[in-house]
C-alpha cells in the first residue's frame, strides 16, 4: 500500500468529518495529503519505517491490516484534537453550562476503541520489560 492509496482510504473512511467546512482542513493539488500527511507518517512510524523513508515507503501486503489500524487510530486522534475545541453551550438564566461537544464525545469514544486495537499492533513491534535495581550492587568475587 502506497501513501496515495493510504490517503484514498482515509478520504473514504473519514469522508464525513473531512467534508465538514467548520473543521477547516483543505486539500489542494499542490498538497493533496494536507493535514493527513502527519497521520500517514505516524502510522508508518508505528510499523517501524525509518524517518528518511517515510515519503516513499510502501507497506507490504501482510502489514496492510496493521497499517489500516494505525491509520484509523492516528486519524481519530487528529479529529479528536480538532473537535476538543468545540463546545456545547447551554444558557439557562441565570446560569450557563459549557461542555465538550457531542461530536467530540463521539470521536473520543471511537478513539478509545481504536487505541485498544492499535495497542495490539504496537505491542508486536515493541517489547517492554522491567529491570529491578536496588542499593546492593553485585560485586565480583575473587
Amino acid at each position: 500500500m502506497t501513501r496515495k492509496q493510504a490517503l484514498a482510504w482515509l478520504m473514504k473512511e473519514f469522508a464525513e468529518p473531512l467534508a465538514d467546512s467548520d473543521l477547516g482542513w483543505t486539500f489542494t493539488d499542490a498538497d493533496p495529503e494536507g493535514r493527513l500527511a502527519g497521520v500517514i507518517d505516524n502510522a508508518l512510524r508505528g510499523l517501524g519505517v525509518n524517518e528518511d523513508a517515510l515519503a516513499t515507503a510502501e507497506v507490504i501486503q501482510e502489514d496492510v491490516p496493521d497499517f489500516l489500524t494505525l491509520l484509523a487510530y492516528h486519524a481519530l486522534q487528529a479529529f479528536t484534537r480538532a473537535f476538543a475545541l468545540w463546545v456545547d453551550v447551554e444558557v439557562d438564566d441565570p446560569k450557563t453550562a459549557k461542555n465538550y461537544s457531542q461530536r467530540y464525545r463521539a470521536y473520543k469514544a471511537l478513539l478509545d476503541q481504536a487505541r485498544k486495537e492499535a495497542e495490539t499492533v504496537l505491542a508486536s513491534a515493541f517489547e517492554t520489560g522491567a529491570l529491578t535495581l536496588d542499593i546492593y550492587e553485585p560485586s565480583p568475587t575473587y
